[in-house]
């Protein structure tokens, strides 16, 4: 019984500590993976995987829309009231943004003040998930958003569809800022 014992008791013993120090690996890639595919400030997705989740779901010809926000007036911000308080606010439009686009699809960051997301859910109303995002932005922090949209069509690249969000906040910005456009 002892010899059992003696034979064992080092067997369950090694293998106890393969399994800790295996799952502390599994652990540590993680960690790596996450940080490789978010934004370190936001924690939003960083623009590389928002674009090739993106581009996976043009490739297959899905309904998407692409929500491009830039917080208005971000740089004064920086300036007057320190880099500081750029950053929380910039976290702060990162949770509505995140929160939002829980439900139906993926938040990214952009760069800069720029943040995106990229809506899969084709039930979900357009215009109202923009206006309800651009409204709590305004509500909840000390800063307003210009927001563009744009709806995936046939013949598109992820590129292209990008851009018109783009374009349609731009537009947003030049009429008068703190406001919803639609690609057209």
């Amino acid at each position: 019984l002892l010899s059992i014992a003696a034979n064992v008791l080092p067997i369950i013993y090694y293998f106890l500590l393969f399994m800790l120090l295996f799952e502390r690996v599994v652990e540590l890639m993680q960690a790596i993976y996450n940080s490789s595919i978010t934004d370190g400030l936001t924690r939003l997705y960083n623009r590389k995987f928002f674009y090739n989740r993106v581009s996976q779901y043009v490739g297959r010809h899905l309904p998407v829309y692409i929500l491009f926000s830039d917080i208005d007036n971000f740089k004064k911000l920086n300036d007057t009231q320190g880099h500081q308080m750029g950053d929380d606010v910039l976290k702060q439009v990162a949770l509505i943004m995140k929160e939002e686009a829980e439900e139906c699809g993926i938040a990214g960051r952009y760069g800069g003040e720029e943040m995106v997301v990229m809506v899969t859910d084709p039930s979900v109303k357009m215009d109202a998930f923009a206006e309800r995002v651009r409204s709590r932005i305004e509500k909840e922090t000390i800063v307003t958003a210009s927001i563009g949209y744009s709806k995936y069509k046939n013949g598109l690249s992820a590129e292209e569809l990008i851009k018109q969000a783009d374009e349609a906040m731009y537009r947003a910005k030049m009429s008068g800022k703190n406001k919803v456009v639609k690609y057209a």
